[in-house]
């Protein structure tokens, strides 16, 4: 982690020090953001969940015909 709060302080000072470029630098320096920040865990689903059993997908249905 202290690594990422290094690297993102250097990418700082270099977007300052090439504010006055044009577009595709600041499309550069936000891309290069993106892929360093720190990425935010997936939320927990909540609810029940079941494994099909071997029983249930033989079970006779209805079937539409």
């Amino acid at each position: 982690m202290g690594s990422n709060a290094l690297l993102a302080e250097k990418i700082e000072a270099l977007e300052e020090k090439y504010a006055d470029h044009d577009q595709p630098f600041q499309l550069v320096f936000e891309a290069i953001k993106q892929l360093i920040a720190t990425p935010v865990p997936p939320a927990k689903e909540l609810g029940f969940h079941t494994l099909p059993s071997a029983s249930s997908a033989k079970k006779p249905g209805h079937s539409k015909v």
